[in-house]
């Protein structure tokens, strides 16, 4: 019988068991931050659409348009100034209010809210479209420094809505 002292040969070792192959981190190839900015003025655009849509069916509802009342937000910072969307973000906004503004229910009260560090009535509700219109032309008369206060200005817009 012979006793082998020190290492095994190769040969005669058992085989390691294989380690389970670690999972591969998922990295984006390129992150394209290009396209959010569109798709966040094309939200508000189809926001307003299904608004508009809901509201020409009037005939066909019994809702009464004297206690209804929609208050638009409005980013000022600037940030909206970015041209990643034609002509610059509150350009294309502004064109969309226009847009609602004159699709609108004459009876729909509306109003407007906009904000940049701190949010600002711009128009209170009104039946008088064009008052609000007036306001969207007057926007560089509102602050535009500081942050981006969208939650400010959401609570804002439903206390000026009540």
């Amino acid at each position: 019988m012979t006793v082998r002292r020190g290492p095994t040969p190769a040969a005669e070792r058992e085989p390691e068991p294989e380690a389970p192959e670690r999972p591969r981190p998922v990295v984006p190839a390129k992150a394209d931050f290009g396209r959010r900015p569109h798709s966040l003025i094309q939200s508000f655009n189809y926001a307003i659409e299904g608004v508009i849509h809901v509201l020409r069916r009037e005939r066909n509802m019994r809702f009464h348009f004297a206690l209804a009342t929609v208050v638009l937000v409005l980013d000022v910072s600037r940030s909206m100034e970015a041209r990643d969307v034609k002509p610059t973000r509150l350009g294309a906004a502004k064109r969309a209010i226009r847009l609602f503004l004159d699709r609108a229910p004459e009876r729909l009260r509306i109003g407007m809210v906009v904000f940049a560090g701190v949010p600002q009535v711009a128009s209170p509700p009104t039946i008088d479209h064009e008052q609000v219109s007036v306001s969207l032309d007057n926007l560089g008369d509102y602050a535009t420094f500081g942050g981006t206060a969208i939650g400010d200005a959401l609570s804002m817009a439903v206390d000026v809505g009540r």
